[in-house]
């Protein structure tokens, strides 16, 4: 795990995870993840996922993108959830 190693996040995404919070109550509507980063066309799938849904489904939508850790002390790899926004979803994960 973490430990007291410090780690710094590669680029690429490994994965992304689209899901819905009601009153605590979550739920994965559409998850990927890889061993490798993913390719434009698997970034795609999920925006065109979430462009799928209907308009009372995407108000309760939060998106998480899966980035690699390394260790600076080169003492293993890690990977970490980290939340997004809507806006930085539909934009930064142009391709």
């Amino acid at each position: 795990m973490l430990n007291n190693n410090m780690y710094y996040t590669t680029r690429g995404i490994y994965g992304v995870k689209i899901y819905t919070c009601i009153d605590k109550n979550c739920t994965i509507i559409f998850e990927r993840q890889l061993n490798t980063v993913m390719s434009n066309e698997m970034i795609e799938e999920a925006k065109s996922f979430y462009e799928n849904l209907d308009e009372n489904n995407k108000k309760n939508v939060k998106f998480q993108i899966c980035k690699n850790c390394k260790s600076i002390e080169g003492e293993g790899d890690c990977v970490v959830w980290l939340n997004m926004s809507l806006h930085n979803f539909i934009t930064e994960l142009s391709v």
